[in-house]
């Protein structure tokens, strides 16, 4: 319980009495459980004093007892109203008038109640607390997320191998997903975008058919042991066009740029800057048009955000993504994104797969 020592310890830093987490990355990362949320309120209380516990139906109650056994459990019953047991708890722990918080996932019925209940508690967000204790990658950590990136990277080669002008991008999506599936990766996903739909950031690969002389970008990923992997490669079926070259190189640059930049002490709207003002000097600043990257750890998703807006000062073991690109509307789009880690004088480049252009 280590993390948890840790928690208890940025409790006082942020001048907190509690923290109560939900089912959600943070209790997968705090306690080793992985739990779906649901409407039976379960809570991994974290007081700045006193024993850590949990409140949960009585029916997870063995549950809870076969994942850990090193705090105690309260639980509640079906019928009854949960929020009065947690009045109880946070009074025994002395938190039942001060500052508390708690996990983005809670859902909001749960939350509205705790509110209307507790007047005297002052109810905040646990991510500080979580993203502090989250951003910052243990060594084993990064080892899962190694591992995770090279399934993910055999699994892009073996489907280069097979794709063909002609095939739908949803078809292309099912062999990924099968292949990232029977790789031993967990929730896998693909973005499979071809021609003008690879200038959609996030489209939805659908019913249309990869043709000739155009690029079709692949983005692609899953878990392992709850790590989540992430790449983006843009190729082209063909000779491509010298606009399209033209902006490959572009964008290839401006990741080389940001690879580069991402070392500890650096803020992280510096790597942004760094990245977009190299390819808005090439005039296409315009058609970048999402942030340069995102954390990534037990979710896609998370703490650092690498935007124009965050002075946060980054450190060693962090990871996220480099991704930049250029989206010329109705025409094609260019990204090449890789999931960096960082050392003590720079960063790692966890996806290694070649950003060479590759013509299909």
């Amino acid at each position: 319980m280590g993390r948890v020592k840790r928690a208890r310890r940025l409790l006082k830093d942020f001048e907190l009495d509690c923290l109560l987490i939900p089912p959600s990355a943070d209790l997968l990362y705090l306690t080793g459980i992985k739990k779906t949320q649901s409407e039976r309120l379960f809570l991994f209380v974290v007081p700045r004093k006193g024993i850590p516990c949990f409140l949960a139906p009585t029916l997870e109650k063995d549950f809870i007892k076969s994942s850990t056994d090193s705090c105690l459990i309260f639980t509640w019953e079906d019928g009854k109203n949960p929020i009065f047991p947690l009045v109880d708890i946070l009074e025994a722990y002395g938190s039942g008038r001060g500052r508390t918080a708690v996990g983005d996932e809670l859902w909001s019925c749960h939350q509205l109640e705790m509110t209307g209940v507790l007047r005297r508690v002052q109810f905040v967000s646990a991510s500080p607390v979580m993203s502090r204790l989250r951003s910052v990658k243990e060594p084993a950590e990064l080892q899962l997320m190694r591992k995770a990136a090279r399934l993910t990277e055999n699994v892009l080669a073996s489907t280069l191998r097979v794709i063909t002008p002609g095939m739908r991008e949803e078809e292309i999506a099912a062999i990924i997903l099968d292949a990232l599936g029977r790789s031993g990766l967990d929730e896998p996903w693909a973005i499979v975008a071809s021609g003008p739909n690879s200038a959609i950031p996030h489209h939805n690969s659908g019913a249309r058919k990869l043709r000739r002389l155009e690029p079709l970008l692949l983005d692609i990923g899953g878990t392992y042991k709850g790590y989540n992997s992430d790449i983006t490669r843009t190729y082209h079926v063909g000779p491509p066009e010298r606009k399209f070259l033209e902006i490959y190189g572009i964008v290839l640059e401006a990741n080389r740029i940001g690879r580069a930049k991402s070392k500890p002490s650096v803020k992280a709207f510096q790597i942004d800057s760094a990245v977009r003002d190299s390819i808005d000097k090439r005039g296409f600043g315009e058609f970048f048009t999402h942030r340069t990257g995102h954390g990534i750890g037990l979710r896609g998703h998370e703490e650092p955000y690498i935007v124009n807006s965050s002075a946060e000062r980054l450190r060693r073991g962090m990871t996220f993504s480099i991704e930049p690109g250029i989206y010329i509307p109705g025409r094609f789009g260019v990204r090449i994104e890789d999931i960096v880690a960082l050392t003590d004088k720079g960063s790692e480049s966890l996806t290694r797969f070649s950003r060479a252009l590759r013509i299909l």
